[in-house]
């Protein structure tokens, strides 16, 4: 049988729930590039640029981004397959608009107002290694990589700032008392402040226990917090 090659699209009854659009309005939506965010928690440039009311047609969309009008942290993107999720910004070349890419109470992809805040520094460390020189490299969730001078420095679920160089600012460690946002599981969207940690074992993963301002209080993972502040 032949190679049919890549698919370019999914069917909308089949999209993740992250893609947050109508199940029966089109047959089909565009499918984000491998690579950066996972398949799961990210949407293609294109889609990105419709849901934040730029175009009302993908092939608005398409020329907008073609046309070299559509930032994503900082840089001109012309790949409409493109992929974006959460700690993104996406901006226009002249400036104008500046979006942040959050997740909502309903686990769906939403763009924030980012003018004036400076969302886009922090990323959650998901994985450490060594490299093949031997450096110590993290792993971030949006799929870069960042050189570390030491293994203690930081630890897997811990958050960093990035200056526009690329370089570590600041680490935000996921510890009791950290700032946390809730990026997956039932209390996605969810802000609050971590009051206990129970540590993982080989077969079980580490949980948490957060606590929000009106003193409410709920456990998940801690795979499923990102810490920001």
């Amino acid at each position: 049988m032949a190679k049919k090659g890549n698919v370019r699209h999914v069917k909308s009854m089949n999209a993740p729930d992250y893609y947050g659009i109508p199940k029966k309005e089109s047959k089909y939506v565009i499918k984000p590039a491998a690579g950066r965010h996972s398949a799961s928690t990210s949407i293609a440039l294109l889609l990105g640029v419709k849901k934040m009311g730029n175009a009302k047609t993908s092939r608005e969309a398409l020329k907008i981004i073609k046309g070299g009008l559509i930032t994503v942290n900082g840089k001109i993107v012309k790949d409409v397959k493109y992929p974006i999720g959460f700690g993104d910004v996406i901006g226009t070349s002249d400036g104008k608009l500046a979006k942040y890419v959050s997740i909502n109470k309903q686990g769906q992809i939403a763009f924030e107002n980012a003018e004036g805040k400076d969302y886009q520094l922090r990323y959650k460390i998901i994985n450490k290694y060594k490299s093949s020189n031997g450096t110590i490299r993290a792993r971030l969730h949006d799929g870069r990589t960042l050189k570390l001078e030491s293994a203690k420095d930081v630890k897997v679920g811990d958050s960093v700032e990035i200056s526009k160089e690329g370089k570590i600012k600041k680490i935000l460690h996921a510890e009791k008392g950290a700032q946390c946002f809730v990026i997956g599981g039932v209390h996605v969207g969810e802000v609050g402040k971590v009051a206990a940690i129970t540590p993982g074992t080989m077969h079980i993963s580490a949980a948490v226990q957060i606590e929000q301002e009106n003193g409410t209080k709920f456990e998940t993972l801690l795979k499923n917090l990102i810490v920001i502040g």
